[in-house]
């Protein structure tokens, strides 16, 4: 996507989504990391580990980022299919890694309210997938409208 045919203000919004992700991401994990008790006070204790799981989820976002955006064709070791499974594993230990400063984070929390966090993130995450499903409904249905508006037709023949 980073060719020389693409307009610069293309390229500059495909940085700046690049960069708000890994940022974004680097951040929360690095807060989870540093999240050491929650009950009955907050404790955050940031040092080098909290930097390094900064720095470390930031890179791995940011090259995430860039597969997504098919930029560095080649770079992952061979064709799409290389590319897609080097992606499905970055985005699977970039999984693991925010479930792990999850599941640190609530390690002195009561299993009562234990169990309600977890019925609250899997609700969240339920609702989150449903908009997803939503979005991904209206923009196959802007895109096949696109499509169709952009076929040439006969000013003779009834729109379809």
């Amino acid at each position: 996507m980073n060719g020389p045919t693409e307009p610069k203000g293309e390229r500059e919004f495909y940085n700046v989504v690049k960069f708000a992700s890994a940022f974004s991401i680097a951040l929360m994990a690095a807060y989870l990391y540093s999240v050491k008790e929650v009950n009955p006070a907050l404790k955050i204790e940031v040092g080098l580990g909290s930097v390094l799981v900064f720095l470390g989820s930031g890179a791995m976002v940011w090259f995430a980022m860039r597969a997504v955006f098919g930029e560095g064709k080649g770079r992952f070791g061979g064709g799409a299919g290389s590319q897609r499974r080097w992606l499905i594993g970055l985005s699977a230990l970039l999984t693991l890694g925010m479930l792990a400063g999850f599941v640190t984070a609530l390690k002195n929390v009561s299993s009562i309210k234990k169990l309600e966090v977890i019925q609250g993130t899997a609700l969240a995450v339920m609702v989150l997938a449903m908009v997803g499903v939503i979005f991904l409904q209206v923009v196959k249905f802007l895109e096949r409208d696109s499509a169709r508006n952009e076929e040439p037709h006969d000013p003779h023949q009834p729109p379809h």
